[in-house]
Formats: C-alpha cells, sequence, structure tokens
C-alpha cells in the first residue's frame, strides 16, 4: 500500500471549455498526518484547492482498489 497526498484545484467553466487539464499535485507521503501537515503548508499557495489522501492497493496480492478521502485542514 501506497499513500499520496494529492492536491487539486476545480477547474473553472472556462478551463473546462478551453481543454485545459486541472490542476493537481500528488505527492507520496508515509502516512495521514504527514499528508495533513503538507496540506497545511501547500493549500495556502493554491487557492480554491483541495487536499486528498490517496490509498494506492495496486501494489498489493491481490491488487485492491484505491480509496481517496478528502483531509480537513
Amino acid at each position: 500500500m501506497k499513500l499520496f497526498l494529492e492536491i487539486e484545484k476545480p477547474q473553472t467553466e472556462e478551463e473546462l471549455e478551453r481543454g485545459i487539464p486541472q490542476q493537481m499535485m500528488r505527492i507520496e507521503v508515509s502516512s495521514e498526518s504527514e499528508a495533513t501537515a503538507k496540506a497545511k503548508e501547500l493549500l495556502p499557495l493554491i487557492p480554491g484547492a483541495k487536499a486528498y489522501l490517496h490509498i494506492c492497493r495496486h501494489d498489493e496480492s491481490p491488487p485492491g482498489t484505491c480509496e481517496r478521502k478528502e483531509l480537513s485542514v
């Protein structure tokens, strides 16, 4: 299992119409608390963005599905 902090900024209508990709950042972390701490540092730099913990289980045997939950910071 791998953990990632994901920071995403929702697209505006104009960005959607123009085909501009959604702004997203993914950083591997070792724990939910590390993800929360990093999100507290990064979110003020990206107005309107949200932080998520992505729990990736693709490397497990048998491979599992990913889980994603919004972090409250």
